[in-house]
């Protein structure tokens, strides 16, 4: 397939019939993003409610896959969404493919079928690992607010990563806290600073009720 095929008109005409055959809310675009330059080789089927499906144009059948938004943005991370799933749960479905040859309304069932099912409930996931991650760092920020708050020589700096805020204590003396979803603080680092002191700053991070 040529570069001019790949990026004719009835390739275009064919992926916004199946839009239109998905329903409201789907479009199909050639940009990944919107200041994209038109991708000859690949394109995008935009879904309501964040679903999101790439489709490569360039193989002898079309090749169709989840293309959702994996970043958590608090973090930085960006997850596989097989990253959703823990073991011993079914994987879930990322990619088909179909036939060139196929009706758009053909295409649009087997998408329905075959995949949606298992991106919309990866996107389901993804949501909630985005609420629970946000729920963390608002407890994290109450912790370490509250350190803050009630110990004077103590101020924040630069992180060494997102999960593990860095508070100093003096001119050398620093620590860097995790809280996990069970809501336990973990010194992860620290350094010119006893043990005593350490628990006194915790106390006061997360009193014991």
């Amino acid at each position: 397939m040529t570069l001019t095929q790949a990026n004719s008109e009835q390739v275009d005409a064919t992926w916004n019939a199946v839009a239109e055959q998905l329903g409201p809310g789907w479009s199909w675009t050639r940009k990944r993003c919107p200041n994209d330059p038109p991708d000859s080789w690949r394109g995008w089927l935009q879904g309501p409610d964040d679903l999101r499906l790439w489709i490569h144009l360039g193989n002898p059948r079309w090749e169709i896959g989840e293309a959702l938004d994996t970043l958590i943005a608090a973090t930085g991370q960006r997850l596989y969404v097989r990253d959703l799933y823990g073991m011993g749960e079914t994987p879930p479905v990322t990619g088909i493919t179909a036939g060139r040859a196929r009706t758009p309304s053909a295409i649009a069932r087997e998408i329905e079928r075959r995949l949606l099912p298992s991106t919309r409930e990866s996107r389901d996931r993804l949501h909630l690992r985005r609420q629970e991650r946000s729920a963390l760092d608002a407890r994290q920020r109450e912790a370490v607010d509250a350190i803050v708050r009630l110990c004077p020589a103590v101020h924040r700096c630069d992180p060494h990563s997102h999960d593990a805020p860095r508070l100093v204590l003096g001119p050398s003396a620093s620590l860097d806290l995790r809280i996990d979803d069970r809501d336990s603080i973990t010194i992860t680092r620290w350094s010119g600073v006893d043990l005593d002191t350490l628990l006194r700053v915790i106390a006061v991070a997360w009193p014991v009720a």
